[in-house]
């Protein structure tokens, strides 16, 4: 949930800040499909209308579309979208990152990988777990010899997946990466981005109190979650601290919004959830009917 959208923000931030080649691996999303969501983000035009309608002829999109493309087309010269395939192992990833470094007259590089598990090896191994345990280790390796930051994706395993399909007191940690034996010690930052369901159903409930008042017309409400980003690991951070990042995630839309830090602390949300509504008025994405 959300974490491609979250990886494609970071990697067009870097391309944008940094302009250095930025290459993206997806096993599982076509160049076409990473393309319109990275267009996406940036004109806060669903990638759906995107591919479907003539945006430059619609004034309620147009002048986003505009905006948003000027952004995307100053970086995006930057980014390598790949559609990874079988040849596409831990050798073919270092000789086309050798490759882009040598014709952008760089030393400066950052890898994305869609996702950790889906990265094939020389040897086909019978037990995921050996096969994830030499793409972690590879992945740090090359990152080492590189010089240059790999943001890899991991799936959950089973019960990570169901810690983050229902509210629970439990929550899914860096632990239920699907495979992963040698993650945990290879990774320097380990991030877990999931589902916050009390915030999500306080902001629903507050968008149905609003369309029962008759403030919010009732058939203009978009799909959402809350999402929060835990910091599992940072082999660089100081000790201590419980960092969580919290995120608006627009599933029409594809996209992120940054809400800033959760105070765990916190048990009223009344002012924050009351911040990410009126946010969501000014930008349309709910119709006020006064």
């Amino acid at each position: 949930r959300g974490k491609t959208n979250l990886m494609l923000k970071v990697a067009s931030a870097i391309a944008d800040n940094a302009h250095i080649p930025i290459l993206y691996y997806s096993w599982e999303q076509t160049a076409r499909v990473l393309f319109l969501r990275i267009l996406s983000q940036q004109t806060f035009i669903p990638p759906y209308i995107l591919e479907t309608k003539n945006v430059l002829n619609d004034p309620t999109f147009s002048k986003r579309y505009d905006k948003g493309y000027v952004k995307v087309e100053s970086f995006m010269n930057y980014v390598y979208l790949i559609e990874g395939r079988r040849e596409d192992t831990m050798n073919r990833i270092r000789s086309h990152a050798l490759s882009i470094m040598q014709e952008a007259r760089t030393d400066k590089v950052a890898i994305f990988v869609d996702y950790l598990q889906k990265i094939p090896t020389s040897i086909l191994y019978q037990d995921l777990a050996q096969q994830v345990d030499e793409v972690s280790g590879g992945l740090a390796s090359l990152s080492l010899e590189l010089n240059c930051p790999i943001f890899a994706i991991s799936s959950f395993d089973k019960e990570g997946s169901k810690l983050d399909s229902e509210e629970s007191l439990q929550r899914p940690t860096m632990f239920n990466s699907t495979g992963g034996g040698d993650i945990e010690y290879d990774a320097d930052v380990a991030m877990v981005i999931i589902k916050d369901f009390k915030d999500t159903n306080t902001l629903y409930e507050k968008i149905m109190n609003s369309t029962r008042e008759g403030r919010v017309d009732p058939n203009r409400i978009p799909h959402f979650d809350i999402l929060n980003l835990y910091i599992d690991k940072n082999r660089d951070a100081p000790f201590g601290g419980n960092i969580i990042i919290q995120y608006l995630f627009l599933i029409e839309d594809n996209n992120l919004v940054e809400i800033g830090y959760k105070d765990i602390a916190q048990d009223r949300t009344y002012a924050k959830i009351s911040r990410i509504f009126d946010w969501m008025l000014e930008n349309g994405y709910l119709v006020n009917m006064r």
